[in-house]
């Protein structure tokens, strides 16, 4: 059941990172899909700190959280840079 969750919340995400790069909204407001993304992939990843910390390798997850921080924002990104492209071929229209 949680997976599901998960994969409607960034579905939901990322339809509304394009959809507000569609509206021509601030380039900023992809940061609202990127976090949610970001929650995603760090709920995920939460389950496996048990198996990090018994073989003392935190850091290693610390990274993959970072990795994962990063993934969120640009992907996020890149929903809205296609929407506001979207955006810009219907006004040429």
């Amino acid at each position: 059941m949680a997976h599901r969750v998960q994969l409607s919340i960034a579905v939901a995400a990322v339809a509304g990172s394009v959809l507000a790069g569609l509206a021509g909204m601030s380039a900023w407001s992809f940061l609202i899909g990127g976090l949610c993304l970001t929650f995603v992939a760090l709920w995920d990843q939460e389950k496996l700190r048990p198996r990090f910390a018994s073989v003392g390798a935190t850091n290693v997850l610390a990274t993959a959280n970072l990795a994962s921080v990063a993934d969120g924002f640009l992907v996020s990104g890149a929903a809205w840079c296609l929407g506001a492209a979207f955006r810009f071929v219907l006004q040429s229209v």
